[in-house]
């Protein structure tokens, strides 16, 4: 992961739905979610140059529905206390590390 780059897009270049800044411990829980995810699913730049993160975002899909059938996660993030609140944040915050990749991805593209 390319933490420091991903602050510095957080901090400076994304934007809100209310095109809001992002507010400091949003940033360090994104970050500190992405980490967790990638201690357990492996490498986030390796998993977007082979697929963009959706394999790891499909795996982290989990509803409802799946709550109450007491379905295990297709994960392998530890999560303590409730799974479905958890492994929604923790796709939040792969899904701002996806926007941050094509961003980026995008700047490098044009230089070329």
């Amino acid at each position: 992961m390319k933490t420091v780059e991903f602050k510095t897009w957080l901090s400076n270049s994304y934007r809100t739905a209310n095109n809001g800044k992002l507010s400091e411990r949003p940033q360090s829980d994104a970050i500190s979610r992405c980490r967790r995810v990638e201690n357990a699913e492996g490498d986030l730049d390796i998993s977007f140059e082979h697929n963009r993160l959706d394999e790891l975002l499909n795996r982290l899909q989990y509803t409802r529905k799946d709550e109450e059938l007491g379905a295990d996660p297709r994960h392998n993030i530890i999560i303590d206390g409730n799974v479905y609140n958890g492994t929604a944040s923790l796709r939040n915050a792969i899904k701002l590390y996806q926007k941050f990749c094509i961003a980026t991805h995008k700047r490098v593209e044009d230089v070329k």
